[in-house]
């Protein structure tokens, strides 16, 4: 999806904030705001923030990292939140899709009564889960068990706590991985304590097993991708406010 930079004055989207579960979520995103704007963003980390968040400032929008999963974006909500009142909420990144006709790199939105239409983006059903969707069983047993149209882990989470301070949100979020589609390893069984991805065990998961090289290449590509066309839909989305 690569089209004309929309313009996009740096006061766009005044008083909101866009929360990622990673940073590598959020950087096609930064990537595409700085392109437009023509300005940086600001790495803006409050001091004593846990080692799964980040945060940095785009104008006055603010865009958060929250940590992967439930546990940390019920945490985030309580610091990025606390004493805040922001316009609008937008709780992006990727998703697994349950509904075989979506296809890898589309768009999926579920917002409030009222939200704005965001262009470019199909409506869609979320399921928030605590564990990642591995195989396409998986996904075919939660379609089933839950009709949601993709999954993901923190959005559900973090637009409860929005409804319960009046914060207008949605979820925006784009299919990094189609229903049919096996993941290439279980993530779920490599992460720390405090739920960040424990690099030490990929690496000696890679190292017992190099197949699975290729599988995560294929991985990174997609979301490559799937990253790319959700920034483009997300900063257009900002400059219509």
């Amino acid at each position: 999806m690569e089209l004309t930079p929309p313009n996009l004055p740096k006061e766009a989207a005044r008083d909101w904030m866009l929360v990622f579960a990673l940073p590598d979520e959020a950087r096609p995103f930064l990537a595409r705001w700085e392109q437009c704007v023509g300005q940086r963003p600001v790495r803006a980390d409050p001091p004593g923030l846990p080692r799964a968040m980040a945060r940095w400032q785009c104008g006055s929008t603010e865009v958060w990292a929250c940590g992967m999963g439930p546990r940390n974006a019920a945490r985030w909500a309580a610091v990025g939140l606390d004493g805040k009142q922001p316009r609008r909420l937008v709780t992006a990144g990727f998703a697994g899709a349950l509904d075989p006709s979506l296809a890898l790199g589309e768009v999926l939105v579920a917002a409030d009564p009222g939200y704005p239409a965001v262009q470019g983006a199909r409506l869609a059903r979320f399921h928030c889960s605590e564990v990642i969707a591995t195989t396409a069983a998986d996904k075919t047993l939660l379609r089933a068990r839950t009709g949601a149209d993709a999954v993901e882990m923190e959005s559900g989470v973090i637009r409860e706590a929005c409804r319960q301070r009046g914060i207008p949100s949605a979820t925006i979020r784009v299919v990094s991985d189609i229903a049919s589609e096996d993941l290439p390893l279980d993530f779920g069984s490599l992460m720390t304590r405090d739920d960040r991805l424990h690099f030490g065990k990929l690496a000696w998961r890679i190292a017992r097993s190099p197949g699975l090289v290729r599988g995560l290449m294929r991985l990174q590509r997609n979301t490559q991708l799937a990253g790319g066309n959700l920034a483009e839909v997300l900063v257009r989305h900002l400059a219509a406010d």
